[in-house]
């Protein structure tokens, strides 16, 4: 989420790096590189888990979209295994001030609803 400072104060919106971060899912599916694929979910997970646990906002509005671009075997598994390293930690320690679990939990959720989809 980004903000813009306005006459009338300051408006938000979403930018897109979730929803191209699918879009690097899929292509590194199809090019047969899962450890890019784990790292494109595990930074889709954090930057559409972001504005739910640091703002307070319902979701963000590009999950679905999302979900319907990434490919057909996404690397859940080792997505979790990524937000869950000591190194991902370290390099995201700001954005991920709560640990992990809140991106975990987005992950598990979507993960759900890309099953049943």
């Amino acid at each position: 989420m980004a903000h813009q400072v306005s006459p009338g104060g300051y408006i938000n919106y979403y930018n897109e790096p979730a929803f191209q971060l699918a879009v690097v899912e899929h292509v590194a599916e199809e090019q047969s590189d899962h450890d890019l694929a784990a790292h494109a979910l595990a930074g889709w997970a954090l930057c559409s888990a972001y504005p739910v646990y640091h703002l307070e906002a319902p979701g963000h509005p590009l999950v679905a979209a999302a979900l319907a671009t990434i490919g057909p075997d996404p690397p859940w598994k080792a997505a979790e295994t990524v937000l869950r390293s000591g190194d991902w930690q370290r390099a995201w320690a700001n954005k991920q001030y709560l640990g992990p679990d809140p991106v975990v939990e987005l992950l598990h959720e979507a993960r759900r609803a890309w099953e049943t989809s």
